[in-house]
C-alpha cells in the first residue's frame, strides 16, 4: 500500500474504476513501458526538448521532492519502492547538503538567533579601504 497525493486521488475518484489504467493508449489499452517511453519521447522531441527527460526522471523528481521536503530514507523507500537505503542517498544527500549549507548560511548571517558577525567593512564610506592588523 502507498498513499497517494490528494490532487491525485481527486482525479481518480473522477472517473469510472472499472477496467482502470492510469496511462492508456487512444485505443484504451495500458501503455507497455516501451510504448510509454516512446511516446515521452515523441512528445519531448515534439516541444524541441533535449534529451535526458524521461518517465523514469518522474521518479526521480519525486524522490527529490520528498526529501527535500524533509522526508526520512525510509519514507522515501516506501513511495518509492526501492529496497535498500543505498538507492535513496542520492536524494537524501542533495536535499542533506541544502538543508546544511542553509543553515550553516543562517548561522553565519545571525537569523537563526546567533549573534551576527560584523562585516569587514562596516563602519566604512563606499571606496574607502579598511586596513586589519
Amino acid at each position: 500500500w502507498v498513499p497517494i497525493h490528494p490532487q491525485l486521488s481527486a482525479s481518480l475518484a473522477a472517473v469510472p474504476s472499472s477496467g482502470l489504467a492510469l496511462l492508456q493508449r487512444q485505443t484504451g489499452q495500458p501503455y507497455t513501458k516501451g510504448g510509454l517511453d516512446n511516446w515521452f519521447r515523441r512528445k519531448r522531441e515534439a516541444a524541441k526538448i533535449g534529451p535526458g527527460l524521461s518517465p523514469h526522471g518522474l521518479r526521480k523528481a519525486a524522490g527529490r521532492r520528498l526529501a527535500e521536503a524533509g522526508a526520512t530514507a525510509h519514507e522515501i523507500m516506501s513511495i518509492l519502492g526501492h529496497k535498500s537505503l543505498r538507492e535513496v542517498q542520492r536524494y537524501t544527500a542533495d536535499a542533506d547538503q541544502k538543508r546544511n549549507a542553509a543553515a550553516a548560511m543562517a548561522k553565519l548571517t545571525g537569523t537563526q538567533n546567533e549573534p551576527k558577525l560584523s562585516s569587514a567593512t562596516d563602519g566604512v564610506s563606499s571606496g574607502e579601504v579598511k586596513r586589519f592588523k
